[in-house]
């Protein structure tokens, strides 16, 4: 066991990389190609929990659908609840290894990380997690290519590995009740790809926190699922959970390079399987009411979407100071990072960024951001920005090729 420290992890928090050795290769995953289409799972006691499908599957921007197994329903309960305690957040990694050993045994024999990542409890498009469509294509399943870059996947989206039938009331307004009086929801999931985990407890305590506004604190199993291998034939680097670790950073290199290269990770095309059949889900009426479920959607669209977790993953350091010396710089390579970093800090703090924006559009010497800062103010609805958008056309001549006039004209019709 070794632990990476947070710094080095794109969700923040701590990792341990261990190795699994005698496992039952029960919770598995596994990639089955027919017919050009390539189908990934992730499955339990050879039943699937939920899959990835697509006619493309290595491309890494390429949506694709999703399936739902249900296959928590094949696991016995007792199992789930000796592993309830390595959810506490509060537990140190190394006692929660320990905790966890009843479920990890379940796994096939190789390298893994186990960390708490903060999930939302959405799919990454606005809508809540249990009311997820089966047979649908999502966009949090792929990397985001965007202005000549790529936002890898990592943990920030669930999917549900029990149908929505087990939904029970009053076990989820007991939740609710708990994150009231300041207790923070805990979940357990298994990374798949993109920005999807799937979710073997905490159903309940997700939708209580979804109603809360919160985020659940999941402790996620990662596989160790590929390596970046340089010419001169040497590991640089690990990928888990859609982050690249130095090898570097890591005390027993050598050890974990023999290992990666014994269980020959290096992408899903080594790991080949079988075909899996789906089974097909009666359509039981959703327990839920309608009114719960449009409150829990109402909910769900307040939560980061993939895009911003998309552009999470292709910066260092997200803060407004960091968003100030990009600005004194303004030249062409900080300008693509200011526009990401500012729709992150929008999507996070709206109120600052408006102040940061008014400061902006101050600077007569930094045009060059003008033309964001005016795209992201059209989305406040004040007399300040009234205010700003008639400045603008008074001191600034009729141009019909002047972006910001149209944004000021448009922002002012509409008022």
């Amino acid at each position: 066991m070794e632990t990476i420290d947070k710094d080095y992890t794109i969700w923040g928090s701590d990792a341990l990389l261990i190795h699994v050795q005698k496992g039952l290769g029960k919770l598995k995953t596994q990639t089955f190609s027919e017919e050009e289409k390539v189908t990934f799972s992730l499955l339990l006691n050879g039943k699937p929990l939920m899959a990835f499908r697509s006619d493309n599957y290595y491309c890494p921007t390429c949506e694709k659908l999703i399936k739902s197994g249900y296959g928590l329903e094949n696991i016995d309960d007792s199992l789930i609840q000796s592993v309830k305690e390595s959810q506490q957040a509060q537990r140190d990694l190394y006692e929660v290894f320990e905790k966890l050993n009843p479920l990890l045994v379940l796994l096939e024999n190789g390298l893994y990380m186990i960390s708490r990542i903060e999930m939302s409890p959405t799919d990454g498009e606005g809508s809540f997690f249990w009311n997820c469509n089966d047979n649908k294509y999502f966009k949090a399943t792929a990397d985001i290519y965007y202005n000549f870059h790529v936002g890898t996947g990592w943990p920030n989206f669930l999917y549900p590995t029990q149908p929505v039938t087990r939904f029970n009331l009053d076990q989820m307004n007991h939740y609710r009740k708990q994150i009231k009086t300041g207790i923070s929801m805990t979940g357990l999931a298994f990374y798949m790809d993109g920005f999807f985990s799937a979710l073997l407890d905490g159903h309940h305590r997700a939708t209580a926190a979804c109603l809360e506004g919160q985020k659940i604190n999941c402790l996620t199993i990662m596989k160790v699922n590929g390596y970046t291998l340089e010419k001169s034939k040497e590991i640089s680097q690990i990928w888990a959970g859609g982050n690249a670790f130095a090898i570097d950073i890591l005390k027993h290199k050598e050890k974990v390079t023999k290992l990666l290269l014994k269980y020959n990770v290096q992408s899903k095309q080594a790991m080949k399987g079988n075909k899996v059949d789906f089974p097909n889900h009666p359509n039981y009426p959703n327990p839920m009411t309608l009114n719960l479920v449009n409150q829990l959607n109402s909910k769900a669209i307040e939560y980061p979407d993939y895009l911003s977790a998309a552009y999470k993953s292709m910066l260092d350091d997200i803060s407004f100071e960091r968003l100030n010396d990009i600005w004194n710089k303004h030249d062409d390579v900080s300008l693509f990072e200011f526009e990401i970093l500012l729709k992150i800090l929008f999507s996070q703090n709206p109120k600052d960024t408006f102040t940061a924006l008014k400061r902006i559009i101050s600077d007569v010497n930094k045009r060059e951001f003008w033309e964001l800062a005016y795209k992201y103010l059209v989305t406040f609805n004040n007399e300040d920005v009234e205010d700003i958008f008639i400045s603008y056309l008074l001191d600034s001549q009729p141009d019909k090729h002047d972006k910001i006039r149209h944004l000021a004209d448009e922002y002012l019709r509409n008022r």
